[in-house]
């Protein structure tokens, strides 16, 4: 499907002018062995190179279009989850410009470690820094304290967690 062709501006959309012609570049992915040929292809979209990565080099990584995934926040987190399965240390920058991400990031794979680069974009929201004490620190974070208190139901339920942090 063309989303471009729903929109009444679609040069106004974001990613227009680096579109690919995606029907034909799936039907080559559809096929039921690696094609190099199709790999320089799809490299120009992050989203194809995490779809055929996908098919084709699930648990073993892709090197190289490792650079060509990196350039989209989704596509390196989804890459580090389903393909790799493992912590992707050189795509954290890039995962970190994707406030959303961050978190689910940290979830599945710094549980129990915490990510001191990513907490300052966590710390000031509330419920984020209720949500990354619980989920991936897994203890209390007394520097985050002093925002999560300014939200008084995340408050509350942090204290509950942690019957220690009352003031």
């Amino acid at each position: 499907m063309n989303i471009y062709k729903l929109h009444s501006n679609p040069e106004t959309l974001a990613g227009f002018d680096q579109r690919t012609d995606v029907p034909e570049v799936l039907r080559e992915l559809a096929r039921t062995k690696q094609e190099p040929a199709i790999e320089q292809q799809i490299m120009k979209d992050p989203n194809l190179v995490l779809a055929y990565a996908i098919k084709f080099f699930n648990g073993v990584g892709w090197p190289a279009a490792e650079e060509y995934i990196m350039k989209d926040a989704y596509s390196a987190y989804y890459y580090a989850k389903y393909i790799l399965h493992r912590r992707w240390k050189a795509a954290e920058p890039v995962i970190m410009t994707d406030r959303n991400l961050v978190l689910n990031y940290a979830s599945k794979f710094l549980k129990g470690v915490g990510w001191p680069a990513a907490e300052p974009i966590i710390i000031k929201d509330p419920q984020w820094a209720y949500m990354y004490a619980i989920d991936v620190l897994e203890e209390r974070w007394p520097e985050a304290e002093k925002y999560i208190i300014k939200d008084r139901l995340v408050w509350q339920s942090y204290i509950s967690a942690f019957p220690d942090a009352k003031r």
